[in-house]
């Protein structure tokens, strides 16, 4: 009997320590598991992103090529600027200006300089739909300074026929049903939420639209 004490002991030592080995191992597979699970999770992850701004890219470029070979022609300028932006804009001068006189058309240099830019997913898209909903809105929306129904009317014939944002600029063209007032009060809206940044403007030659430049928030434009 007193010999049996020593092996009743080993043994049970014995279970012990395979069970606490087992209990080890089956916590370290466990977290071997959560964390291939989290390193997975984390490469779909990424591997979406990457998905996204390749869309994003392509998306981009085919509308480059779709706008070369449909955009109208736009004339010199209707700049905005930001301490100006609550004036209605008159044209008359930069029309009258003789050809060799006229300024080198900035449009050129500030679109060129947009379709460089790469898509900032985690803004662009999101900017988009805010613009988006702010102009099909428009008539139902009160505005700041005239809620009058003839405002209402021309805030109406406002409508959004293109618009893309990138990095640092979004880029809309929008018509007007050929209303100079209508177009007045869309210029009037640079410069205050979503358009809040900086803002370049051009009517097209035949006068039905308007093509504006909007940096985003804290840039500046080209």
């Amino acid at each position: 009997m007193i010999q049996g004490k020593p092996m009743f002991s080993k043994g049970l030592t014995l279970a012990l320590c395979c069970l606490v080995l087992l209990l080890v191992s089956i916590v370290f597979f466990k977290r071997t598991t959560d964390s291939d699970k989290s390193s997975d999770s984390a490469r779909m992850e990424e591997t979406l992103a990457m998905l996204e701004q390749e869309l994003a890219d392509i998306k981009s470029e085919l509308k480059i090529v779709k706008r070369a070979n449909s955009q109208p022609r736009y004339k010199v300028n209707l700049t905005v600027p930001e301490e100006k932006a609550d004036e209605v804009f008159d044209e008359t001068e930069d029309d009258n200006l003789p050809e060799e006189e006229a300024p080198v058309p900035r449009a050129d240099f500030v679109e060129t300089a947009f379709d460089e830019q790469r898509v900032d997913s985690s803004w662009a898209f999101d900017k988009e739909r805010q613009i988006e909903e702010f102009i099909s809105n428009l008539a139902s929306e009160e505005t700041e300074d005239d809620n009058t129904p003839q405002t209402r009317a021309l805030l109406s014939k406002i409508t959004l026929t293109d618009s893309e944002c990138r990095d640092t600029m979004c880029r809309i063209e929008v018509s007007f049903e050929n209303d100079p007032q209508a177009r007045d009060q869309f210029l009037l809206m640079l410069g205050r939420p979503p358009f809040d940044g900086p803002s370049f403007s051009t009517q097209s030659e035949n006068g039905q639209t308007t093509l504006a430049y909007i940096a985003r928030e804290n840039f500046s434009l080209p």
